[in-house]
């Protein structure tokens, strides 16, 4: 029967569409990037302050808005991405330090766009294993990019040598690298249940 095989066929979990679906903006994505800055903004609040020693003798602070940069990019195209990045990394850095890191904003928009473009690699994927390692391997590659540009950029923004390049590289890495993987990850199993739930007939809710 329709309903039945409905319920067993595997959906995609990822817009699995093309590349013209990346570049679509209509009123629910809209809608997500307004929703999405607020939340990620209310994150980098309440967590900012709260770091953690790491095994490398610094500071991880447990920020998981670069997770909430790399699943909107992941999920609702690459211009949401870089929009939710840029956005939401500007409005912390007022807040939080009255001032902007226009540099470190294009960084972090920088990440959501290029995460934005993971689901080409998905897209002809049966295996959602496989899905999921190719988006966090997309979001590590995303992450070390935009992040790369940022502080390289410093050298001529602050005048700093690459020694301290290295080292903003390193610790702000470490920080998203870990933040966003993990993260990512929870929210993507979140994302992939609600999926599976709807896909449930109607009559059997």
């Amino acid at each position: 029967m329709a309903g039945e095989d409905d319920f067993h066929r595997e959906q995609p979990v990822f817009p699995t569409d093309g590349a013209a679906s990346l570049w679509t903006l209509n009123w629910r994505r809209i809608l997500a990037m307004v929703l999405v800055i607020l939340l990620a903004l209310l994150f980098h609040l309440y967590l900012h302050p709260w770091p953690s020693t790491n095994m490398a003798a610094g500071l991880i602070t447990w920020h998981p808005e670069v997770a909430i940069v790399l699943f909107c990019g992941i999920v609702f195209g690459p211009l949401v991405g870089l929009t939710v990045g840029g956005a939401s990394s500007l409005l912390g850095d007022i807040i939080s330090y009255h001032t902007s890191f226009w540099n470190w904003e294009l960084g972090y928009a920088l990440i959501g766009f290029l995460a934005g473009f993971s689901v080409l690699l998905t897209a002809r994927r049966s295996s959602l294993l496989q899905k999921i390692l190719l988006i966090e391997l997309a979001s590590l590659i995303a992450v070390v990019v935009g992040l790369g540009c940022a502080a390289y950029s410093d050298r001529w923004i602050v005048g700093i040598d690459p020694s301290a390049v290295a080292g903003e590289l390193l610790f702000a890495g470490t920080s998203d690298l870990v933040n966003g993987l993990l993260f990512l990850l929870l929210f993507l199993a979140i994302y992939y249940g609600v999926r599976r739930v709807t896909l449930i007939p109607k009559a059997v809710l």
